[in-house]
Protein backbone atom coordinates (compact mmCIF):
# COMPACT_ATOMS: atom_id res chain seq x y z
CA UNK A 1 0.00 0.00 0.00
CA UNK A 2 2.81 2.21 0.76
CA UNK A 3 4.46 1.75 -2.79
CA UNK A 4 0.71 2.62 -4.34
CA UNK A 5 0.30 5.92 -2.48
CA UNK A 6 3.86 6.34 -3.17
CA UNK A 7 3.35 6.36 -7.39
CA UNK A 8 -0.07 8.29 -6.71
CA UNK A 9 1.83 11.54 -4.90
CA UNK A 10 4.27 14.41 -5.63
CA UNK A 11 7.47 14.47 -3.56
CA UNK A 12 8.23 17.91 -2.45
CA UNK A 13 12.06 18.17 -1.78
CA UNK A 14 11.65 21.52 -0.36
CA UNK A 15 8.65 20.93 2.21
CA UNK A 16 9.32 17.13 2.77
CA UNK A 17 5.63 16.43 1.94
CA UNK A 18 4.22 13.67 0.10
CA UNK A 19 1.17 14.93 -1.93
CA UNK A 20 -1.56 12.71 -3.43
CA UNK A 21 -2.32 13.86 -6.93
CA UNK A 22 -4.81 11.20 -7.58
CA UNK A 23 -7.85 12.81 -6.47
CA UNK A 24 -9.05 14.46 -3.46
CA UNK A 25 -12.21 15.44 -1.19
CA UNK A 26 -13.89 18.90 -2.49
CA UNK A 27 -12.07 19.89 1.12
CA UNK A 28 -8.45 19.00 -0.15
CA UNK A 29 -8.09 15.90 1.32
CA UNK A 30 -6.43 12.89 -0.60
CA UNK A 31 -8.73 9.88 -0.88
CA UNK A 32 -8.16 6.32 -2.78
CA UNK A 33 -9.99 3.79 -3.64
CA UNK A 34 -9.27 0.76 -1.58
CA UNK A 35 -11.62 -1.88 -3.49
CA UNK A 36 -15.27 -3.57 -2.79
CA UNK A 37 -16.62 0.41 -3.24
CA UNK A 38 -14.61 1.50 -0.44
CA UNK A 39 -12.34 4.90 -0.49
CA UNK A 40 -10.59 6.44 2.62
CA UNK A 41 -8.15 9.26 3.17
CA UNK A 42 -4.60 8.74 2.16
CA UNK A 43 -2.72 10.23 4.74
CA UNK A 44 -5.13 7.51 7.27
CA UNK A 45 -4.14 4.62 4.35
CA UNK A 46 -0.62 6.00 5.13
CA UNK A 47 -0.21 5.84 9.49
CA UNK A 48 -2.35 2.19 9.05
CA UNK A 49 0.06 0.62 6.61
CA UNK A 50 3.22 1.74 9.07
CA UNK A 51 1.35 0.16 12.00
CA UNK A 52 -0.14 3.08 13.37
CA UNK A 53 -3.81 2.65 15.33
CA UNK A 54 -6.18 5.45 14.51
CA UNK A 55 -9.44 3.75 15.77
CA UNK A 56 -11.40 6.49 17.78
CA UNK A 57 -8.86 8.95 16.66
CA UNK A 58 -7.72 11.79 14.47
CA UNK A 59 -4.78 12.79 12.24
CA UNK A 60 -3.26 16.37 12.42
CA UNK A 61 -1.29 17.65 9.03
CA UNK A 62 2.06 19.27 11.09
CA UNK A 63 2.55 20.57 7.77
CA UNK A 64 -1.15 22.14 7.18
CA UNK A 65 -0.74 20.68 3.34
CA UNK A 66 -4.10 18.34 3.56
CA UNK A 67 -3.47 15.77 0.85
CA UNK A 68 0.04 15.00 2.22
CA UNK A 69 0.63 11.41 3.58
CA UNK A 70 4.31 11.75 4.44
CA UNK A 71 3.90 9.69 8.00
CA UNK A 72 6.44 12.20 9.25
CA UNK A 73 4.21 15.05 9.28
CA UNK A 74 1.29 13.61 10.53
CA UNK A 75 0.09 12.85 14.45
CA UNK A 76 -2.36 10.96 15.29
CA UNK A 77 -4.56 12.84 17.86
CA UNK A 78 -7.75 13.29 19.42
CA UNK A 79 -10.58 15.70 18.22
CA UNK A 80 -10.29 17.84 20.97
CA UNK A 81 -6.21 17.98 20.87
CA UNK A 82 -6.45 18.77 16.84
CA UNK A 83 -9.10 21.65 17.87
CA UNK A 84 -7.20 22.74 20.05
CA UNK A 85 -4.04 22.82 17.96
CA UNK A 86 -5.78 24.38 14.96
CA UNK A 87 -6.85 26.90 17.36
CA UNK A 88 -3.69 27.54 19.01
CA UNK A 89 -2.08 28.07 15.40
CA UNK A 90 -4.10 31.17 14.91
CA UNK A 91 -5.81 29.41 11.64
CA UNK A 92 -8.70 32.42 12.32
CA UNK A 93 -6.28 34.94 10.70
CA UNK A 94 -6.34 32.59 7.57
CA UNK A 95 -10.04 31.77 7.32
CA UNK A 96 -12.82 33.11 5.40
CA UNK A 97 -16.80 32.93 5.96
CA UNK A 98 -18.68 31.17 3.68
CA UNK A 99 -21.79 30.10 5.38
CA UNK A 100 -22.02 32.96 7.67
CA UNK A 101 -25.56 31.81 8.78
CA UNK A 102 -24.11 28.00 9.44
CA UNK A 103 -21.02 29.11 10.79
CA UNK A 104 -19.02 27.71 7.77
CA UNK A 105 -15.38 28.80 7.05
CA UNK A 106 -12.73 27.76 4.62
CA UNK A 107 -9.04 28.30 4.70
CA UNK A 108 -8.09 30.58 1.79
CA UNK A 109 -4.70 28.31 1.15
CA UNK A 110 -7.58 25.69 0.12
CA UNK A 111 -9.31 27.58 -2.44
CA UNK A 112 -6.78 26.40 -4.75
CA UNK A 113 -6.28 23.01 -3.40
CA UNK A 114 -6.87 19.63 -6.40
Amino acid sequence: MIERIEAGSVYYTESGCLEWIQGCTPAGYGLMWLGDRKQDYVHRVMLKAHGRDLDGLTVDHLCERKACSNPKHLDVVTREENTRRMRDKNWQAHLVTIRPSLGLYERLADRAAC
